[in-house]
């Protein structure tokens, strides 16, 4: 009975994700930037109570976040996440190939409340065709210099795009050649990139090539060559994310899901100096979140420090175009405590 039971809660739970991406409806085909009309809903968060009435989870305070909705058949599946230093600028990326820029909205206490602007694009090969299916599985996205770096998942690689005068993103590159990549499960592969304040860009597998393994494999990139390091997520856990912030230190966003416990997601950083060729890494928690608490299926991580010298973290979830799960996006401070 127990055994049925769990088949039955595993069937029950999977069955939306399934029926809704049989269904989804087509997304306008055009690389040209359509306004979309988007609507946002506070989010509240389960945690620690402070004298502020601010909400601590970990070394991180919630500063505030909502739930994102559209009409727009393109809007949803958001897997990776870029944040201009101001705090106004957002551009993110769906697994099924559209750009999301708009212009995040504040209170007058700094708490984040919204999205104005919005704007979405299909990305796009060199010859300016419109990417589908495997192609257009977009995990991870960085700004590098002038270029937003994008990677894939399931046709494993990293697109290096720039914005052209008529402020379309356009594929200019396809910089990197990553010894190793055939052998990563198709469903499980390059999550995130992140450039590091150093100069060097890493790019880290979401999950194990070695099931006996406890490490993934990460790829460091230097003008000079190509060398892997290895990261050691929580037992259970995979990397969804990983950015380096202008602190030295780099922050990866760790993600699990179970039928019973849900989605847990966790964030860890060490120091850039860390990641060297054949070093493990493991990074210290500061922040972990359950179901129960308000979590959803994260995988986009942004950070940045403002002029006065606060760090904070920008969280956005996939919500794989299903009814059970939501587009959030969240903002958070880094406490003293953790710097």
């Amino acid at each position: 009975m127990k055994k049925l039971t769990l088949l039955f809660a595993i069937a029950w739970l999977t069955q939306g994700w399934a029926s809704a991406a049989d269904k989804l409806p087509p997304i306008p085909e055009t690389a040209d930037w359509r306004l979309v009309d988007i609507k946002a809903q506070a989010h509240t968060l389960s945690g620690d109570v402070q004298d502020d009435q601010s909400i601590a989870i970990g070394r991180l305070v919630y500063r505030g976040g909502v739930k994102l909705t559209s009409n727009d058949p393109g809007f949803g599946g958001f897997s990776g996440l870029s944040v201009s230093p101001d705090g106004r600028g957002l551009l993110a990326i769906s697994d099924r190939g559209q750009w999301l820029a708009g212009s995040i909205l504040y209170s007058s206490d700094g708490q984040l409340t919204g999205l104005l602007n919005g704007r979405m694009a299909a990305l796009t090969d060199k010859d300016g065709g419109i990417l589908s299916g495997a192609l257009a599985d977009a995990e991870g996205l960085v700004l590098s210099a002038d270029t937003m770096l994008v990677s894939f998942e399931r046709e494993p690689r990293i697109d290096a795009y720039k914005i052209h005068a008529d402020g379309l993103l356009h594929l200019e590159d396809r910089p990197l050649d990553l010894s190793g990549i055939e052998a990563l499960h198709s469903n499980s592969s390059l999550e995130s990139v992140a450039h590091l304040s150093d100069g060097r860009l890493i790019t880290i597998a979401e999950d194990r090539i070695d099931e006996d393994d406890p490490s993934v494999t990460g790829w460091i990139v230097e003008s000079d060559g190509l060398s892997n390091f290895y990261y050691q997520p929580a037992k259970d856990f995979q990397v969804a994310d990983a950015h380096a912030g202008p602190d030295n230190m780099i922050y990866f966003l760790e993600r699990t899901y179970s039928p019973f416990k849900g989605v847990r997601i966790r964030i860890t950083t060490t120091s850039t100096d860390n990641i060297a060729q054949g070093r493990t890494v493991t990074g210290e928690e500061i922040f972990k979140l359950g179901t129960l608490q308000g979590a959803d299926n994260f995988e986009g991580l942004a950070v940045r420090r403002d002029i006065l010298g606060r760090t904070f973290i920008y969280l956005i979830s996939d919500d794989n175009f299903s009814a059970r799960q939501k587009n959030l996006l969240l903002m958070f401070e880094l406490t003293e405590a953790s710097q």
